[in-house]
């Protein structure tokens, strides 16, 4: 009977001692003193030989160097011709000088302020050509000569065309000295290769005008 109650404690024992969680002494650095501190026994070392895979519900996307340096510039609209338009139908104006205008200086910028060496021509509309103001003086870079339309037609233009398209980011647009009002209701149009407007403004009287396309 003894010996049976001495296995049942020594059972006890056994199972009690082996349920309890798993510790190691850890020597305190400055004081001296150990401690204890339990053991994570649910940690599992990673098997460097296991098959990594990726999570395929998580789409991935690999971008190339070219897609990076590749810029859409058929979305850029490109200017290729400054156009000027005046028409006079039905504004009740007569004489052939009300009906011209007169164009000092043109300022186009792009990444820069462009030049005359940047426009392949100037010219005057077929039935507006003038036999004294050449319309270069409207990109010779001085805003005191000026180009000047001719005739008594009631459309009168003038055209500046660039060497190559440019992405025009404003426009200064100078009037001959004290006829701001014969510049009054000219239209400027910015056209692409194709002739097609891409944006347009109409001008008022004042001497000096800023024309900021909203392309």
């Amino acid at each position: 009977m003894l010996f049976a109650v001495f296995l049942v404690i020594i059972g006890m024992i056994v199972i009690w001692k082996y349920t309890q969680p798993k510790t190691e002494v850890v020597p305190a650095q400055q004081t001296g003193i150990a401690v204890t501190v339990p053991v994570d026994t649910d940690y599992t070392e990673p098997d460097p030989n296991a098959e990594h895979r990726l999570d395929y519900d998580t789409p991935v996307y690999h971008t190339t160097d070219q897609e990076i340096n590749t810029v859409n510039t058929t979305a850029i609209p490109l200017t290729k011709t400054i156009e000027f338009v005046k028409d006079n139908t039905g504004s009740g104006l007569t004489t052939e000088d009300e009906k011209t205008f007169q164009v000092a200086e043109v300022k186009a910028y792009s990444d820069r302020l462009l030049t005359t060496k940047d426009y392949s021509s100037a010219k005057y509309g077929a039935d507006n050509t003038s036999n004294y103001f050449s319309p270069y003086n409207a990109i010779d870079g001085d805003d005191v000569s000026f180009s000047h339309t001719k005739g008594n037609q009631d459309i009168h233009r003038l055209f500046l065309d660039l060497v190559t398209p440019q992405r025009l980011t404003k426009l200064d647009i100078y009037c001959r000295s004290g006829y701001g009002a014969r510049l009054s209701g000219t239209r400027v149009n910015l056209l692409d290769e194709k002739g097609a407007i891409l944006d347009t403004v109409i001008l008022n009287s004042q001497e000096m005008q800023t024309f900021t396309p909203m392309y």
